[in-house]
């Protein structure tokens, strides 16, 4: 009966609490690839932005001063925008990180799942080879018992046969 506790407990915590993990782990792996998509996206029109501002900035680096205050100010936004180019990289290393993170602990997960599984089918096994073991005792001692009867009646009604051979004797 203890086995057969532990077996069920076992197999409760492992579907509970492990479950509800898993899911949790899953929905922000697939948050940050979405996250990681969209800068992605963000990365390569900043990119093609640059590349059109450094083809303006070559262009107005010949027409004079007044051109020369245009080319300065596309000089500060290509600063800029490679700020955040840099800024979004940081960003996809961090989400690749945790992604890899995430992905390591629904292994883990997965893992610490099959080994319960197994551990709850073996105490299952364990269980059914106790009751069955159980079971044969209990017909052995059953078995037993009616022998013990029998021979307990026989004796009785040999007993008995005695006693009135006994009393015709006596007579």
């Amino acid at each position: 009966m203890k086995f057969v506790f532990i077996g069920i407990t076992l197999f409760l915590l492992s579907s509970c609490a492990s479950t509800s993990d898993l899911n949790n782990i899953e929905q922000l792996a697939e948050a940050d690839r979405k996250t990681v998509a969209s800068l992605d996206n963000k990365i390569e029109h900043l990119e093609a932005d640059r590349l059109a501002l450094s083809k303006q900035l070559s262009t107005l680096d010949g027409d004079g001063k007044f051109l020369k205050s245009e080319a300065l100010a596309l000089r500060e936004k290509i600063v800029i925008v490679k700020k955040s180019i840099d800024s979004y990289k940081n960003q996809i290393r961090v989400l690749t990180s945790n992604t890899s993170k995430n992905t390591k602990n629904i292994n883990a997960v997965k893992t610490q799942q099959n080994t319960q599984h197994q551990a709850t089918a073996l105490l299952a096994k364990e269980n059914k080879a106790l009751r069955d073991q159980t079971l044969d005792e209990i017909k052995a001692l059953e078995l037993e018992y009616a022998e013990k009867r029998r021979r307990l009646k026989e004796s009785q009604s040999d007993d008995s046969r005695d006693q009135d051979k006994g009393d015709d004797d006596g007579r």
